[in-house]
């Protein structure tokens, strides 16, 4: 993990760091959205966002193109997986409002949760690996889920 310390100091600078260019190698997320509170085929178990958050972060909500974001905590750690769906149920993998990896999850400290994640995003939205750099996997029971 890195020093949290580190993301106010880089804001200070014209360029993204490296830290946050790269979170999404961290990231993993299902192909097709999973089943909130049901662990899936990698032993995550996921929580959807609610609406606001999604709206004001991830496009979500009657005014943004209608995504939805769920979160999953790292094993063994403060971080945590993020990952956004379209209307079609299918992973976004870019984008402003694509899901990243949260070095400290909102339920973990919000304070750090804003340093670390949020306000990074907000100052370098379009500043991730193209293309993107998360796990995908696919889940059987996901997919069987779909209408």
């Amino acid at each position: 993990m890195r020093d949290p310390g580190e993301a106010r100091m880089s804001r200070q600078a014209g360029s993204p760091p490296a830290w946050h260019v790269q979170r999404n190698r961290r990231n993993q997320c299902p192909r097709y959205e999973p089943v909130a509170g049901l662990a899936d085929c990698m032993g995550l178990v996921w929580a959807r966002d609610d609406w606001l958050t999604m709206r004001l972060f991830h496009g979500g909500g009657r005014i943004g193109p209608g995504y939805v974001t769920y979160r999953s905590a790292e094993p063994d750690g403060d971080g945590g997986f993020q990952c956004t769906y379209a209307g079609g149920h299918e992973l976004v993998t870019s984008g402003r409002h694509r899901g990243t990896y949260d070095y400290v999850r909102p339920d973990v400290s919000s304070a750090a949760h804003l340093d670390s994640d949020v306000e990074p995003h907000e100052r370098w939205p379009r500043a991730y690996e193209d293309p993107d750099r998360t796990l995908v996997y696919e889940c059987a029971a996901n997919r069987a889920g779909l209408s």
